[in-house]
């Protein structure tokens, strides 16, 4: 079996340069039923057209496909959507619900911090204390 990149090589292939470094996140996914090259080439077909994804890994023998992605152009919620409509739902234990869970939210906050013009993020604490008033 082999690993594969979003172009179907070989995973020492290049990534796509991202447009945003700091919105662009790494996803790993283990995918029921992917046990075969020919599945890994239709997940890559599938899931590399999407907007916003900008690196897809998959290892079948060990069932996992991990998703780059721009998370302020698409979100876990979709990235789980499109694997579902390939036939390779990603696995739904407690604790893959819960990481699911967390990447909806860090998804979320990152879409809303990059249509925010002045508003302060995690990782902006300066703009906190340039917008508090002094009394």
């Amino acid at each position: 079996m082999n690993t594969f990149d979003h172009a179907g090589n070989h995973a020492h292939h290049g990534a796509h340069a991202p447009d945003h470094l700091s919105t662009l996140v790494t996803r790993r996914f283990f995918v029921e039923g992917l046990k075969d090259d020919l599945q890994a080439s239709t997940i890559l077909d599938i899931l590399t057209p999407q907007s916003g994804v900008h690196h897809v890994r998959l290892d079948p023998r060990h069932h996992w496909a991990c998703v780059d992605y721009d998370n302020t152009t698409i979100d876990v919620e979709t990235v789980i959507e499109t694997l579902r409509n390939a036939g390779h739902p990603p696995r739904q234990c407690f604790w893959d619900r819960l990481k699911y869970g967390w990447w909806r939210y860090l998804d979320e906050n990152a879409r809303i911090n990059a249509k925010s013009v002045n508003s302060p993020c995690c990782s902006n604490p300066a703009a906190l204390h340039a917008q508090r008033q002094r009394r």
